[in-house]
């Protein structure tokens, strides 16, 4: 059996690390030669020479817009200049034509027979003018006080006027008998004759009024008054939704129809 031959492996490795070295320490000699040679103050000089060109490049646009600004703003002045222009010229040539007609108007004048009559007369109605100044002011007075006076007695005729309407018991019923509670219904809601002074509930609190609702409770307690509701023509809605709710607290009601819009007259049963 034949024996192999050891191979030999060169490393290249100190070699390259060598090279490497010294190309570093070429670069670095040049780099600082280079350095060496450079004026710090040159330097400084031209950092601030660029500063300056960068400031000087900034002013330079800001000036720039500010030029395009100008120049629209000149562009839109000649317009305006050219317009003024032309109403100026519109104008000379109408005063131009007033002055002509006022020309020949008082060539006209002048030379007319009655111009003296004319002047006197136009005087005299001018000093007339001044002296019926006052009257014509006394009688627009008169006229302004006539026309209120006027559409104040159109507003009164038009009030609608409700006499009294005076409620009486119907049936067999009498005021000793009974020992009502009025209430009067209305389109808006109830009118409620209880206490010192009536006082209302609106349509929409029939349900829900507080006072209204313990007053129910109240008669309901009670059990010897009773509700005697007064059905106004243009209350029967109102009438219809508040005996619903007089039923719901088991409340002695009834009714008596109103035939008319005035005031009540319940003098019967006081």
């Amino acid at each position: 059996m034949k024996r192999r031959r050891s191979t030999i492996v060169v490393s290249l490795f100190p070699f390259l690390s060598i090279l490497a070295c010294v190309i570093g320490v070429i670069t670095f000699m040049i780099a600082y030669s280079v350095l060496a040679q450079i004026d710090p103050e040159a330097v400084q000089e031209a950092e601030v020479r660029a500063e300056e060109d960068a400031r000087l490049g900034r002013e330079y646009l800001a000036l720039q817009k500010k030029l395009e600004t100008a120049e629209a703003v000149l562009s839109e002045f000649q317009k305006l200049k050219g317009s003024l222009q032309e109403n100026r010229d519109a104008v000379a040539s109408r005063n131009a034509s007033l002055e002509k007609l006022q020309a020949d108007l008082s060539r006209m004048i002048g030379n007319h027979p009655s111009k003296a009559k004319l002047l006197a007369q136009t005087t005299q109605f001018e000093q007339r003018i001044n002296e019926l100044q006052p009257q014509l002011k006394e009688r627009l007075d008169k006229i302004s006080a006539l026309q209120a006076a006027v559409k104040k007695q159109q507003n009164v005729s038009r009030k609608p006027q409700h006499g009294k309407v005076i409620v009486r018991p119907s049936g067999s019923g009498t005021k000793e008998k009974i020992r009502p509670i009025f209430v009067d219904c209305l389109d808006t809601g109830l009118m409620v004759h209880h206490g010192p002074e009536p006082w209302l509930v609106k349509r929409s609190d029939l349900a829900k009024n507080a006072k209204w609702l313990s007053l129910l409770k109240e008669i309901y307690a009670g059990g010897k008054k009773t509700v005697v509701f007064l059905v106004r023509p243009n209350g029967i809605g109102t009438y219809n939704a508040v005996r619903n709710v007089a039923l719901r607290h088991e409340v002695n009601n009834g009714k008596i129809p109103v035939n008319g819009l005035g005031e009540l007259d319940l003098s019967f049963f006081r």
